[in-house]
């Protein structure tokens, strides 16, 4: 009896079903993991321009500020269009006309960023390299997963930091607390 080799319609259907079965079990993983490697860039990025803002700092010899900008060229701490570096020559908190943008930064993140500087909206770095005040950036995910939540700081010598996660994956603010991220 001849038997003819291949996979029968039946066979087809089986191993589309598995198929579909095992994706649908990885979708909420490979969600999270996607989530995560576009929340740790932004972070990146974020720590490498307060970086470059105290290295322009140093090397020019100017004081340099870094914030976040609205549609009218202020520096806020939320709700911002967009992130600079500039000199701030009369010390509004304001990309002046007659003031400079020396670098930009343009997040898709797809959450909320907050800048927490004690009462300033801003970062100023000094010639030395330090910052007054210190502060932190805040990224909060759309999605209110806690252990997508993180921290980019400053200390008072200038340097900044991305905050490392406690064991559970929560980063929390410097006192220990939780980051909240509602509000």
């Amino acid at each position: 009896m001849l038997r003819e080799k291949g996979i029968s319609l039946i066979d087809l259907f089986v191993a589309i079903a598995i198929s579909a079965i095992l994706l649908g079990l990885g979708m909420p993983e490979f969600r999270h993991f996607t989530a995560k490697n576009s929340t740790d860039a932004a972070t990146r990025q974020m720590f490498r321009h307060l970086q470059k803002t105290r290295e322009l700092a140093v090397l020019s010899g100017n004081e340099m500020v870094f914030c976040g900008i609205d549609a009218e060229q202020k520096c806020v701490p939320d709700n911002m269009t967009k992130f600079v570096i500039f000199v701030d020559q009369n010390k509004n908190g304001r990309v002046d006309n007659d003031e400079s943008i020396e670098s930009e930064l343009e997040l898709d993140y797809p959450g909320e960023i907050r800048v927490n500087v004690s009462s300033k909206d801003y970062f100023r770095y000094f010639n030395n390299g330090e910052t007054r005040p210190s502060g932190s950036i805040f990224l909060c995910p759309n999605n209110g997963d806690a252990k997508l939540i993180r921290r980019v700081s400053t200390n008072l010598s200038g340097r900044p930091y991305i905050a490392r996660p406690r064991r559970d994956g929560i980063v929390v603010n410097a006192d220990r607390s939780a980051i909240n991220c509602e509000g």
